[in-house]
């Protein structure tokens, strides 16, 4: 690959933090009084200072008032940023990937360095990352090419060979600055048309496109003649010995692309598929071999040819999309409804209100004529007690148990249906799955129970004969 350096930008562009941002800067606004703002007005200035923020979204100018909002963001952030921040479906294998073909990888970010890696170490090793340039890491943030020229110059690279990946006009005008080329993905709310008025590599839907073919940049690279003093930032490297202040990067490999699956592995499969149907249900001990060996070739070798994989693609990559799009919303949750400001008249008590509830009975306003679905809902109910949250809790807890735990120690627990009655439900529905089922298994366990018990009892009594 003609780049052997990929730096990022991470709000938009590696992970979506938008619900987290959105949380902060509005429970901050609403202490204010500022409660005209909407949630895509806090998106469009993701990428920007917190101060600048503020003062868009404000229209406050006072330096002391902005460090206070700026302050008090913080606070919420502690509490918020991390759980509500989830990587693109597509990041962590496109970073390794890449990191596989030997480039070195970074991330240059207005967000705060700590906040940046306290994210990252779910996901990826302490010593993956070459280098992260934070906020604080640097004295004028995006787009001042600071941030970006400082990394150049921690890991010894030059600008023809660098790469800056973003989703906002901030980051293109960052790489525009530092003389570096630009590759935008639409992530975030900044458009295609929008991206392609500064110089650019390509504009990209997904982070995917940055391990196809490349292309020639629109424009010639420039050199690495300037570059910003020294900041302390993380690095992923050595000291040097005569000044600690200076990484050294190790040698890089050369790049390569991951091999095609061989005749050996291609066997070996076939050994263990083969040893699973012979066991049939005594072992599983090769089924989960097979299992494991697979998944591990899946993720070292190709195991399509590139041909085949042109071919799949027209009708692959759409599905991908909705995959993704799947994948996100799942990580994301449900969403807390907004406040209805229109009045209502409750159906059951006349009384006139606003919001969702009826502040007299507590009768929702959507309540739906009845029809036969409702029906069906009311018998479900009636017979299990099962509401809206059950499915969302086995949902939640299949795809994203760590969340909702987190979710439901912090008090946020409207949305799910409480432990002990999700696990007596479940019991009660396995049991009578296996009556369906397979309805002589349970018989099966009780006669091999009674068995065990008989002979542990002839056993305790021959004993006490023999004693």
């Amino acid at each position: 690959m003609s780049y052997t350096t990929y730096l990022f930008d991470f709000d938009y562009t590696l992970a979506d933090s938008s619900r987290g941002i959105v949380t902060c800067f509005r429970n901050v606004l609403n202490q204010h009084g500022y409660t005209d703002v909407t949630d895509e007005d806090i998106k469009r200035t993701i990428g920007k200072t917190l101060e600048e923020s503020f003062s868009i979204l404000t229209g406050v100018t006072d330096e002391d008032q902005l460090a206070g909002f700026k302050s008090e963001y913080r606070k919420e952030a502690d509490t918020h940023m991390t759980i509500n921040t989830v990587l693109f479906l597509e990041t962590k294998s496109v970073l390794l990937a890449l990191k596989d073909e030997g480039a070195f990888i970074g991330i240059i970010s207005t967000k705060y360095r700590y906040r940046i890696k306290e994210m990252l170490d779910q996901h990826f090793p302490g010593s993956f990352f070459n280098i992260i340039v934070g906020g604080e890491d640097v004295q004028t943030a995006k787009p001042s090419p600071e941030g970006l020229l400082l990394a150049i110059k921690q890991l010894h690279v030059s600008k023809a060979e660098t790469l800056y990946i973003g989703d906002s006009t901030v980051d293109a005008a960052t790489a525009k600055a530092a003389g570096v080329d630009f590759a935008g993905v639409t992530h975030g709310v900044t458009t295609a048309e929008e991206l392609s008025k500064y110089p650019h590599w390509k504009i990209m839907n997904s982070l995917e496109e940055l391990l196809e073919a490349d292309e020639q940049p629109a424009h010639d690279k420039q050199s690495t003649d300037d570059t910003p003093p020294s900041t302390d930032v993380t690095v992923s490297s050595h000291p040097v010995v005569n000044s600690p202040s200076v990484p050294v990067i190790a040698p890089r490999p050369t790049p390569r692309r991951r091999k095609m699956i061989n005749i050996w592995q291609i066997l070996i499969l076939g050994v263990l598929l083969w040893l699973s149907f012979e066991e049939g249900g005594n072992s599983n001990v090769f089924l989960w071999s097979f299992i494991l060996v697979l998944w591990y070739i899946l993720t070292k070798r190709r195991i399509l040819p590139d041909r085949v994989l042109d071919f799949i693609s027209p009708w692959w990559t759409p599905c991908k999309k909705y995959l993704r799009a799947l994948h996100i919303k799942m990580v994301r949750g449900k969403d807390i409804p907004p406040i209805s400001e229109e009045s209502n008249i409750c159906l059951n008590c006349d009384t006139v209100y606003t919001g969702s509830y009826c502040n007299r009975c507590g009768q929702n306003r959507n309540t739906p004529r009845y029809r036969f679905s409702n029906a069906f809902r009311n018998i479900l109910g009636g017979f299990t007690n099962i509401d809206n949250g059950f499915g969302r809790t086995l949902l939640d807890l299949l795809y994203r148990p760590g969340y909702m735990i987190r979710d439901f120690i912090a008090g946020k627990r409207i949305l799910y249906f409480r432990p002990f009655q999700t696990l007596f439900v479940l019991a009660a529905l396995y049991i009578m799955a296996v009556q369906l089922v397979d309805p002589e298994a349970l018989k099966e366990k009780k006669e091999s129970l009674r068995k065990y018990k008989d002979k542990k009892y002839l056993l305790h009594a021959n004993n006490c004969k023999n004693g």
